[in-house]
């Protein structure tokens, strides 16, 4: 399978890919997230978090996933203890606006062998956090940008597709009251070319259509699935799934 191939050929048929996000440091609510994420029908899943996980939580997790679904799994890790060779492919990020050099390319560099070794495909992602009141922005160091100034994020954008980068996530973090501003995706997609991904804070259908209609062409939704129901998650993915058609 080829994951990133599969991803690309719905941007360009204009489909908006919905990822289902299910982090293994929360073995009960990441189980009913994987579950749920299934029955609304999501076309991928990211498996991670910003969290210190083990490999027996991770592979336990994957292989939840793999009895309520044939959709592709992507790891998204927080540290190279998220890599498994159980996945299909890896989201390979760098956070750009890290000020710890570690998460820009140190645990890259101790990842790649990992990654070779495990057989995954490697996804070329440049990671974006715009809000600095999660989990994430903590962990990974990142230095918040101003609000109302998406020029930002559109220069960022625009320095990862000139490193080469294929993928952009712009994320404002799992559990966020914010999700990422419309006007940041806006200025992402037009400064991008590449694969735009959106998630953090996405619980409405009206903040679904916000973003994708600014440009992302895929969301992602990791909170929504671990609270709500299956009626209220559908609605978000036909939100997503309006666009474009």
């Amino acid at each position: 399978m080829n994951v990133e191939k599969r991803l690309l050929g719905a941007k360009e048929e204009g489909r908006v890919v919905v990822f289902g996000l299910v982090d293994p440091a929360k073995p009960g609510i990441g189980a009913r997230a994987a579950r749920m994420a299934a029955e609304a029908g999501v076309d991928a899943f990211l498996v991670g978090g910003s969290t210190f996980v083990d490999r027996d939580s991770l592979d336990e997790a994957i292989g939840n996933i793999r009895s309520l679904s044939k959709a592709p799994v992507i790891l998204f890790p927080g540290n190279v203890n998220g890599l498994t060779p159980k996945a299909d492919a890896v989201l390979f990020t760098s956070l750009l606006n890290s000020e710890d050099p570690y998460y820009i390319i140190g645990a890259q560099v101790l990842g790649a062998p990992l990654v070779r070794k495990y057989g995954l495909e490697a996804i070329p992602t440049a990671y974006l956090i715009l809000h600095g009141d999660t989990a994430v922005s903590h962990v990974g160091r990142a230095r918040e940008l101003p609000p109302g100034k998406p020029e930002l994020v559109a220069m960022y954008a625009m320095a990862a597709g000139m490193i080469g980068m294929r993928f952009l996530y712009l994320e404002g973090g799992s559990g966020s009251s914010r999700h990422v501003d419309p006007k940041s995706v806006a200025a992402a997609r037009s400064a991008y070319e590449g694969f735009l991904m959106v998630g953090g804070g996405l619980r409405t259908p009206e903040a679904v259509s916000a973003v994708t209609s600014a440009g992302a062409d895929g969301i992602v939704l990791g909170t929504a699935f671990e609270s709500m129901g299956v009626d209220e998650l559908k609605a978000l993915l036909e939100a997503a799934r309006r666009r474009r058609t």
